[in-house]
């Protein structure tokens, strides 16, 4: 960052655990004249920075021409003005929109009333295309093609090229241990020897005929709410069997005490051990075939 006399703009990529985030925090350590933003706020926590859209006043929706007139300056101007700041870091690149991006060059130009890309700060952008990638809601899809024709992932903007960034990829695996894994995470991450990767890793891990109330993780909310609704069903058919039980037992006690009371009424015969029933006793097993009944209805 520092190798040569002018500014540099960096882009840092890597697979997962390969110290991206590691270099950020050792970065920090050495400058204080950066601003640190991310496109999420889980993210923005992680880094110690702020999120994007809060730093600079981002717009809702669509990022456009008419857009930038309507929106006002978030709450990092006074830093993003200041001469103090030499350096904008962008953390998960990955997921910052084409428009945002555009966005973002836009508010600093004017902001620094320098027409250099990002109003010539010193431009760090930190992530992995290979992972998370930018959200266009389904609604906004078709007219975001209008605007941005050429996707949503910011390297396809005119800025990114104009930035010019010196590229350092990060080979090493930090994270973990096994080689073996390493090398399979990345065929994943980079969608080469997918089914014998798969079919490895589900040899390892994957035994459903093991799992105990295990938790499942899913990789998007329609296939967790999906997973979820086929359980939820089952639990409501154990529940409903569970009732069926429970009234069938009851409708068994309330023919029980209707055939007492039919024999001792009709004196079809001495009623065994019931012959000293009296009407008081009569009337209360009455009143318990009602009770019954009535929790009988609870139960349907």
């Amino acid at each position: 960052i520092d190798s040569s006399g002018e500014q540099s703009n960096c882009w840092i990529t890597g697979g997962a655990g390969s110290g991206k985030s590691y270099f950020l925090q050792t970065l920090k350590m050495f400058r204080d004249n950066m601003v640190i933003v991310a496109p999420t706020g889980v993210a923005a926590l992680n880094v110690g920075g702020m999120t994007a859209h809060k730093t600079f006043g981002l717009s809702f929706g669509i990022s456009n021409p008419a857009s930038l007139d309507q929106a006002t300056i978030g709450k990092g101007k006074r830093v993003l003005k200041s001469k103090h700041t030499k350096t904008l870091v962008i953390d998960e690149i990955s997921m910052v929109r084409a428009d945002k991006f555009w966005e973002m060059d836009c508010r600093l130009r004017a902001l620094r009333r320098c027409n250099k890309p990002f109003g010539g700060l010193q431009v760090i952008v930190i992530g992995d295309f290979f992972q998370a990638a930018p959200i266009v809601a389904n609604n906004e899809k078709f007219l975001f093609q209008q605007f941005w024709p050429d996707g949503e992932l910011c390297f396809n903007t005119q800025v990114w090229k104009d930035l010019n960034f010196r590229r350092v990829i990060l080979t090493d695996s930090k994270r973990q241990q096994s080689v073996n894994f390493a090398t399979m995470l990345n065929c994943v991450r980079l969608g080469v020897r997918k089914q014998e990767v798969v079919s490895t890793l589900n040899q390892l891990c994957y035994h459903p005929d093991k799992i105990n109330n295990g938790i499942i993780l899913c990789a998007t909310n329609a296939q967790a709410d999906q997973y979820n609704k086929v359980e939820f069903e089952k639990i409501k058919e154990r529940i409903r069997n569970n009732n069926l039980y429970k009234i069938a037992k009851l409708n068994r006690k309330i023919n029980h005490l209707n055939n007492i009371i039919k024999r001792y009424e009709e004196e079809r015969e001495p009623l065994f051990n019931l012959s000293n029933i009296h009407t008081s006793e009569i009337r209360s097993l009455k009143l318990r075939i009602k009770e019954l009944e009535k929790e009988r209805e609870t139960k349907k």
